[in-house]
């Protein structure tokens, strides 16, 4: 239920009810000012998920920050601590202002990270005026370097764009993608976006806020048959399922121990397999396979979350 709720392509039309595996959080945003109870049955929303990644629309540009904020706050009214409808109500504790916003595709045509800070402000304020105990995050940085053509910008360099841009006092934790594959998370180098989490909390220390913690509100591994070894096999390389299980261990180890003092939650991308493509990575990120089957990443995060 957790990763279907997300998975479904299709945009409903306003007003239609769809169901609760139909939409993506991409066309919440584009239906500002419409009820949501139009969108999804609301009763089983509270039953599968507490974090809510706001706003996956490629085009950030296009999108001003008021009704950007407008719609924060009624979903925050709506979904939060103080919302009127009972079974709602705490429904979704925490939301992270859009996804991966240093990187194309997911911002168009480049990365502007006076933009995002701009909506990231107003979006803050409507979230804790509607829901004050709503944590809400910034960023969901992807794993980018900085590009020449912008249309990439490393989280680093993003973040500080933040500050820069008067962002301090607008978030309450840093989202970041710490994804490593087809590299160890923890081979500690400058590149690695897993190493970066260290480096994104010197920024926050360095801005006053090192008491905020960076939650990884994404990442983990494919395990598609092109499979290569070594940190050089190049992007978008997979792991095979015994691998994939032994960076569940390495990935939470590091998260907890290396890094414990300055991190919040993480998050497994993602429970099930997309597809059933063996050559497409992107069908094998799941902890299950498709057919709900577990990986030995499933049981060894069973075996981890037991003790």
């Amino acid at each position: 239920m957790i990763d279907d709720l997300f998975l479904e392509k299709r945009r409903p039309q306003i007003g239609e009810r769809v169901g609760v595996v139909a939409v993506e959080l991409e066309d919440l945003a584009l239906l500002v000012g419409r009820n949501p109870a139009h969108i999804f049955d609301e009763r089983a929303l509270h039953l599968v998920i507490r974090y809510l990644d706001f706003g996956l629309l490629a085009d950030l540009g296009q999108h001003k920050a008021e009704p950007y904020a407008t719609f924060a706050h009624e979903v925050a009214a709506r979904y939060g601590s103080r919302s009127a409808i009972p079974d709602l109500r705490n429904s979704i504790e925490a939301w992270q202002v859009w996804n991966e916003p240093n990187h194309v595709p997911f911002v168009q045509p480049t990365v502007d990270v006076a933009h995002y800070t701009a909506i990231l402000k107003r979006a803050y304020v409507e979230f804790k005026a509607a829901d004050p105990v709503a944590t809400v995050i910034a960023g969901g940085t992807s794993p980018a370097p900085d590009a020449a053509d912008r249309t990439d910008m490393a989280p680093v360099t993003f973040l500080k764009g933040i500050y820069a841009n008067g962002g301090r006092g607008f978030f309450d934790a840093v989202g970041h993608h710490p994804y490593s594959f087809p590299c160890n998370p923890l081979t500690d180098a400058s590149w690695n976006a897993f190493t970066q989490t260290r480096y994104l909390h010197d920024v926050m220390v360095a801005n006053g806020d090192g008491g905020k913690k960076i939650w990884a509100t994404e990442a983990g591994a494919p395990t598609a048959n092109n499979v290569n070894h070594g940190c050089d096999a190049g992007p978008n390389v997979s792991l095979t399922e015994a691998q994939q299980a032994q960076w569940v261990t390495d990935y939470l180890k590091g998260w907890t121990q290396k890094f414990g003092s300055f991190t919040g939650p993480f998050i497994w991308f993602q429970i099930r397999d997309n597809g059933t493509n063996p050559a497409y990575p992107d069908d094998h990120f799941g902890l299950l396979r498709r057919d709900f089957s577990p990986k030995p990443a499933y049981q060894r995060l069973a075996q981890l979350l037991a003790g």
